[in-house]
């Protein structure tokens, strides 16, 4: 594994072409939701890591890769937050939707 974890700091047109490729991505249930606030496909985005290199580690060695990340890109986190909320407040409609049709 690599021992010298360089924590990147992307740009906005980075995150945009990030967001942009992941978009059609295939939900991963461990990958997507593993962590609380991020996918391991962004910790590989956020960092020097591989998903070969991530997939070896147990998730207590990953967690304290994850604040790091989260401490160096807050930006980044914040809007995870807030498309997840956003995403929660879209299917909780849906679901009001559908039972008041029923």
């Amino acid at each position: 594994m690599n021992t010298d974890i360089v924590i990147n700091q992307p740009t906005i047109t980075e995150i945009k072409a990030y967001l942009e490729e992941r978009k059609d991505a295939e939900f991963d249930p461990v990958g997507d939701l593993l962590f609380e606030d991020c996918s391991v496909a962004d910790v590989v985005f956020l960092t020097s890591l591989k998903n070969e290199e991530i997939d070896a580690m147990t998730p207590s060695e990953v967690q304290p890769i994850v604040d790091a990340a989260r401490e160096a890109n807050p930006a980044f986190f914040e809007m995870n937050e807030r498309a997840r909320s956003v995403m929660t407040d879209l299917f909780s409609g849906l679901l009001k939707d559908i039972d008041r049709d029923s």
